[in-house]
């Protein structure tokens, strides 16, 4: 990332030439940089996968990806075959 910073006295203006240097006194004394880890996600729910067939293996695909590791919560739900 790269990012520049440009620091004016609260009585000039932008449209001015920059200031002379001002004395030591009134010089900043540190500029370091502020950041944060962030992840961007949203949240998903009652998402309906399908319907599956009872065999081993079935595939299903969700419509949003990809997942967060450890996010995932998956409900079955059985219904009653004769």
């Amino acid at each position: 990332m790269v990012a520049w910073l440009r620091a004016l006295p609260r009585n000039a203006s932008a449209s001015e030439p920059p200031p002379k240097r001002p004395r030591v006194q009134q010089a900043l004394s540190f500029v370091g940089p502020n950041a944060v880890d962030v992840v961007q996600s949203v949240r998903q729910t009652n998402e309906p996968l399908g319907t599956g067939n009872g065999q081993p293996g079935q595939q299903l695909r969700l419509a949003f990806a990809p997942v967060l590791a450890r996010s995932l919560t998956l409900t079955v739900f059985e219904t009653a075959c004769r």
